[in-house]
């Protein structure tokens, strides 16, 4: 049964750099391999958010200061 919504799963081990074995669905699965952190995926995700928000204030406070 899944961890996250009790649907048949499988035996899988975390996708990350976790030593955990668990049982998810495909679904939650995918979601896990995409945003977890110690995943190269979701680190990737979360470094472009984050330069995404470094930009966007660096053009906010270059604007502001005419």
């Amino acid at each position: 049964m899944c961890e996250k919504c009790g649907k048949l799963g499988h035996l899988r081990h975390h996708p990350g750099s976790v030593s955990y074995t668990g049982v998810w669905c495909d679904y939650h699965y995918r979601l896990l391999t995409t945003f977890h952190y110690k995943t190269v995926t979701g680190c990737t995700l979360r470094l472009m958010v984050v330069v995404a928000g470094l930009v966007g204030w660096a053009v906010w406070r270059v604007w502001h200061a005419w």
